[in-house]
């Protein structure tokens, strides 16, 4: 598997998560598994917020999650703060020298049920100063901000506004310094979750042809445009192909013609064309699928929920093997109910993460294969689970 670009997390009184929570520590596949309201949403939910941070959207998404006070942890009562905090990898391909991973920590409360900046900082996780003393990039405490952009000692005092991150404020040509690099991250990652594919949805009739070409939108609007663009690459055109196969064997090939500036997908099946409003949704949202976990030039971060629903068992393996051979080129955040998948990552345990509520908020925890050893010998990972040998589990 490839490097996580994501490298810890921490959520503190923030939704299910509570005041002590430890840092969680991410791998290129991480596959959440645990009862109803044991926080896997919630977990998907603070990867949301960081799309918005360098943007001026998230006063809309956390009104739209109802209101500041709803995403605080019951238990810190109305005068909490919700605590943010990743380690970030900003090494690009292109740098050729080594930079530490950032710390990046964002601190808010609700005031009147809006957001409100407490503290917010980006720094380096590793001391380079001979001083002893970690580069703090940016840093916002008790009323004051400071920026430090070229070197730990160029600090000058800005000006911030406290209902959005620095992220969103303060913008620099040079895309090597630290907030742009957290910027391309977090605008880079992808949210899967609540797709539309019914049979009135948008994605199965023609699709504006302007839209970009990758990745997928979230809300799948340029589907029949990603397809057409991965059908470029001829090696992923015959993978797509091969598994739209699996899915049932009159399957031939699949087309996006285009008509009047607009794009739509169609299969081609036994000679026959069949236009993507008369395909079932479990065939869209296979297609779909696919097409994420195919593409070769992925966003950083994609987080899919629940990639089961809609498909039949007998594809929920391939699906799982997918996951794994796509973390080599992308880091992914996968929650499931499905011990089907889980059973066909017996051999990476590791990737699994278990998901359960104390009475201190949310617990994780990633499952260790050297202790499962034993176990694994007889049983595989579904099975355990669905044992209760691993938790998460309702009982």
């Amino acid at each position: 598997m490839g490097q996580p670009v994501i490298q810890e997390i921490t959520l503190r009184n923030f939704l299910s998560f509570g005041p002590e929570t430890p840092p969680f520590e991410m791998k290129p596949l991480n596959v959440l598994i645990g009862p109803n309201a044991s926080g896997k949403s919630n977990f998907l939910n603070a990867l949301a917020i960081c799309t918005v941070l360098p943007t001026d959207g998230l006063e809309r998404v956390i009104s739209d999650g109802g209101g500041a006070e709803e995403w605080i942890w019951k238990g810190a009562g109305t005068s909490g703060s919700a605590t943010l905090e990743l380690v970030v990898d900003w090494n690009g391909p292109e740098d050729g020298i080594f930079r530490p991973p950032l710390r990046h920590r964002f601190e808010f409360r609700s005031k009147e049920n809006r957001v409100e900046l407490v503290a917010e900082s980006i720094s380096d996780t590793i001391v380079i100063d001979p001083r002893g003393i970690p580069w703090q990039h940016y840093v916002y405490k008790n009323g004051i901000a400071r920026v430090a952009m070229t070197s730990p000692a160029a600090t000058k005092e800005v000006e911030v506004h406290l209902n959005k991150s620095i992220l969103a404020q303060l913008k620099y040509p040079d895309r090597s310094l630290a907030p742009n690099r957290l910027d391309a991250t977090y605008r880079g990652i992808r949210m899967y979750r609540d797709w539309s594919i019914g049979a009135t949805s948008t994605v199965r009739y023609f699709q504006r042809s302007d839209l970009p070409t990758n990745p997928l939108e979230e809300d799948l609007s340029n589907l029949a445009l990603f397809v057409n663009h991965l059908s470029d690459n001829p090696s992923v055109k015959r993978n797509l192909l091969n598994y739209l196969r699996d899915l049932y064997p009159e399957f031939e090939d699949i087309r996006t013609p285009v008509k009047g500036g607009r794009i739509q997908i169609s299969f081609q099946e036994r000679g026959v064309t069949i236009p993507a409003t008369r395909l079932s949704d479990g065939t869209l949202r296979y297609l779909c699928l696919l097409t994420i976990l195919l593409n070769p030039e992925p966003p950083p971060v994609v987080c899919i929920e629940e990639p089961e629903l809609g498909l039949h068992p007998d594809l929920l393996p391939k699906i799982a093997d997918l996951m794994v051979e796509a973390s080599e080129r992308m880091q992914l955040v996968v929650t499931t109910h499905s011990d089907i998948i889980i059973d066909a990552l017996t051999e990476h345990p590791e990737c699994v993460v278990v998901c359960e509520k104390g009475e201190g908020g949310t617990e994780m925890k990633r499952l260790d294969g050297e202790k499962l050893k034993g176990w694994l010998e007889d049983y595989r990972l579904g099975a355990l689970w669905m044992k209760g040998q691993i938790g998460g589990t309702r009982w």
